[in-house]
């Protein structure tokens, strides 16, 4: 037989967690929240998943959304502008290629906002 799996979200742990044990769990909801899953389903997965209260699980959460913000605010404007133009630029091309092209016009209207080229919003 080969060894076991370690528990990286210490799911079958009772007591206080390590350190590492919690910056993954924190990690795990930052995920979550980028996969849009609604709050609630979020502390139902946490306390189902890793044996903690409803209160531990929205502190995880808690924390999750100030690791969120923190990568943000680490962020420069231009930073910003410059990967959301890129990625409008590859959305573009994607969508004309499969023949999506409201998404291609909707990518490109994107752009334009972002580099304050428009005049009006439609």
């Amino acid at each position: 037989m080969g060894a076991e799996k370690t528990d990286k979200y210490g799911k079958k742990h009772t007591g206080r967690c390590s350190k590492e044990v919690k910056d993954n769990r924190i990690e795990r909801m930052v995920e979550w929240i980028s996969l849009c899953k609604p709050t609630g389903d979020m502390l139902r997965l946490a306390t189902a998943e890793w044996g903690v209260s409803k209160r531990q699980a929205e502190s995880y959460l808690y924390e999750a959304r100030a690791v969120i913000r923190e990568r943000w605010n680490n962020q420069g404007r231009k930073d910003f502008v410059a990967s959301a133009l890129e990625k409008m630029e590859r959305v573009a091309e994607l969508s004309i290629k499969t023949n999506q092209h409201s998404n291609a016009i909707g990518a490109v209207n994107l752009q334009a906002k972002l580099l304050q080229i428009t005049t009006r919003d439609n």
